[in-house]
């Protein structure tokens, strides 16, 4: 299902949606209902609740009441009925490039494929990322060590080169494996996170059900699909 685009002012609509077009030209979304919504400002409410590096983030609806209430009400239909799963939320400091822009959207885009393909790992992640030095005191890692911060960076990036816009290889890629085990301790905290996890439940209309529509039991992930060949500091909350 493609998601909904919600640009906030026609000067976004003309400059971001061929961007977008471009980047989920290279995503399989999930079947879960998405809003993606880009704003013409960093408003108080996102300043106050994420950090100052924070470029946007994805999240499931259910359980964001710190949106500002004019974005709330895009999640339910006239008769109150949630007619969104998940949501993504980008404020104008991500679009002051378009490389910018093009990677954080790709990033959250990631994040909303990892939560529709391996719930249990996307969860795991999120309460590693905001709760790392809780769960290991000792670590030495940072919330963009964590496995589903480091799978979106690395595909955020891929999407960049694909989409044709200005990137220049700075750095060597390393596989999520490869990236798990370099936080040592702290990988086996995410399994075992993981493995204590629920499937997530989805509202459609006024009935809950239990999502269905993919492996909630996985912990892994798949990458997208590449043509032609959640609070954390990497740009988003999860």
């Amino acid at each position: 299902m493609p998601p909904e685009l919600h640009l906030k002012t026609k000067d976004l609509k003309a400059i971001l949606e061929p961007l977008c077009s471009r980047v989920l030209e290279h995503f399989q979304l999930p079947a879960q209902r998405l809003l993606c919504f880009f704003d013409d400002v960093d408003p108080l409410w996102f300043t106050q609740y994420f950090p100052s590096a924070c470029r946007g983030f994805h999240a499931p609806v259910i359980g964001t009441g710190y949106i500002s209430h004019d974005i709330q009400r895009l999640f339910f239909d006239s008769l109150g009925n949630i007619v969104f799963d998940n949501v993504i939320y980008l404020p104008s400091r991500t679009f002051t490039t378009e490389t910018g822009a093009v990677i954080t959207f790709s990033h959250e885009l990631q994040h909303f494929v990892q939560y529709g393909t391996a719930y249990k790992a996307w969860a795991a992640s999120t309460l590693l990322c905001k709760h790392l030095r809780t769960f290991e005191p000792a670590t030495t890692a940072q919330a963009w060590n964590i496995p589903h911060e480091q799978d979106a960076m690395i595909v955020s990036k891929r999407i960049a080169e694909l989409a044709q816009t200005p990137w220049i290889r700075t750095q060597r890629r390393e596989s999520l494996p490869r990236t798990m085990r370099s936080i040592g301790c702290t990988f086996r905290v995410f399994r075992r996170i993981a493995l204590s996890i629920s499937p997530p439940r989805h509202f459609h209309g006024s009935t809950s059900i239990a999502a269905s529509s993919f492996n909630s039991n996985s912990t892994r992930w798949t990458s997208p699909r590449v043509i032609g060949g959640d609070e954390c500091l990497s740009g988003s909350e999860t």
